[in-house]
């Protein structure tokens, strides 16, 4: 997991802090400094054990959701700076999914056009608990949504985002992305 993407889930992190949140990285063996300075990676496995010890610390369960609202485009390297001058979203997504092994090796990206529709699909790459792949599905569906509202920004059109996990806590603020219609436990 690259550390532009921990910068994200950190940054939320600071917004929230409190002894639970400090407890919770000292349990998981993270220094926050230490993340935030210079260019950071964890495995997935440490990933994994930092984040699901964040959720089952803190009871926080929306780091998910607060990290894919700052995970703009921008921030995916080399790639985020290609997917703007894509001329339609169809180049964008085709670009995204070739190249998805820049962005993070712990997840595919599968993109299937239709007749109809398109279809894109993250699929798990690396093994992590329950807890961590509901956050990161979150954190894709968010993410994912930056990209597709640009796209749509003064076109118009809606689409839809399916997410295998039963609803959050938070799924009412799902309800506030205009152009996306989220649906849980599918």
């Amino acid at each position: 997991v690259p550390g532009r993407y921990l910068a994200a889930l950190l940054g939320y992190l600071e917004t929230v802090r409190t002894p639970a949140v400090d407890m919770a990285l000292a349990e998981a063996g993270v220094d926050l400094a230490g993340l935030t300075q210079g260019p950071a990676v964890l495995s997935m496995a440490e990933f994994d054990e930092l984040y699901s010890t964040i959720v089952r610390v803190t009871g926080r369960q929306e780091l998910g959701f607060e990290t894919g609202r700052r995970m703009s485009v921008d921030k995916h390297g080399a790639l985020g700076q290609l997917l703007p001058r894509c001329v339609t979203l169809e180049e964008a997504l085709l670009l995204a999914s070739r190249h998805y092994h820049l962005i993070t090796s712990a997840f595919f990206l599968d993109y299937r056009r239709f007749p109809d529709r398109a279809e894109l699909a993250f699929r798990p790459g690396a093994p992590m608990s329950t807890v961590t792949l509901h956050g990161i599905e979150e954190t894709h569906a968010l993410g994912l949504n930056h990209l597709v509202a640009d796209a749509l920004a003064g076109v118009g059109g809606t689409y839809d985002t399916y997410l295998s996990m039963e609803p959050p806590p938070h799924a009412e603020r799902y309800e506030r992305f205009p152009n996306v219609r989220f649906h849980f436990g599918l």
